[in-house]
């Protein structure tokens, strides 16, 4: 893929539920580690700002977030996109595995 991105405008949003595990924390030891988390994101990256809001892409997902530490988090996440162009996007469903760092 030699495809490049890049667009002058953009926006991006972003909905998130994190919850418990539905286990009691005593389990394992692990529910204060483990959450559960639902998500829905949104944007658009264009080069002109009339079509900033038309031919949006729209992912839905769920997973698992490990708390390591108080300062990172690993997810590993099942994703579905609902909305993206079909002819030009890369559409990956499924798995993905993601790791974050807080430095604050």
């Amino acid at each position: 893929y030699q495809r490049r991105v890049r667009g002058r405008y953009q926006w991006a949003t972003g909905l998130s539920l994190y919850r418990p595990l539905p286990l009691s924390p005593h389990v394992f030891g692990l529910g204060p580690y483990i959450r559960l988390h639902h998500f829905l994101n949104a944007g658009n990256l264009t080069d002109t700002a009339g079509e900033l809001f038309r031919e949006n892409r729209v992912s839905v997902g769920a997973g698992l977030i490990f708390k390591v530490g108080n300062v990172m988090k690993m997810e590993i996440n099942y994703t579905v996109p609902l909305r993206f162009d079909r002819g030009g996007d890369h559409v990956n469903h499924g798995l993905q595995f993601g790791i974050g760092v807080n430095f604050m």
